[in-house]
């Protein structure tokens, strides 16, 4: 995780919980959460609405087993940003880092902010796991 955590800017957290999360960091630090799709004990759906209303910046990634379906097309309208499955390849964790690396950048842009890695790194900004 070192050198993704250099690569991308991220600092990475692990808690047991969304409200963990919340504990280490504040929610507009916070870019990327992490879960597994059963974590919280909730339908998909309301675990993505609870992750989304504690951190509505940040980008939700499904955490998943490959024989375990899901129905990405809901779980999309629900807000999720991407999927990961489990158990989680390092290739396969950088590639979604990207892609909330590069969206960060794009929403940072549209917010009249210039986009690039110092920025990021500047604002101090964290992914976050949720077990």
């Amino acid at each position: 995780m070192d050198c993704l955590e250099e690569e991308f800017g991220f600092c990475f957290l692990e808690a047991e919980s969304v409200a963990g999360v919340a504990r280490l960091h504040s929610a507009e630090s916070v870019v990327a959460v992490l879960f597994r799709s059963d974590s919280l004990g909730l339908p998909l759906d309301a675990t993505l609405t609870s992750i989304q209303r504690a951190f509505p910046d940040a980008c939700a990634i499904v955490c998943h087993g490959f024989a375990e379906p899901i129905d990405w097309p809901q779980a999309a309208e629900a807000g999720a940003f991407h999927s990961i499955p489990v158990p989680i390849q390092l290739r396969e964790l950088r590639q979604s880092l990207g892609f909330v690396w590069g969206a960060q950048q794009r929403w940072r842009a549209e917010r009249g902010h210039e986009p690039g890695r110092a920025d990021t790194i500047a604002a101090a900004l964290a992914a976050a796991t949720v077990a």
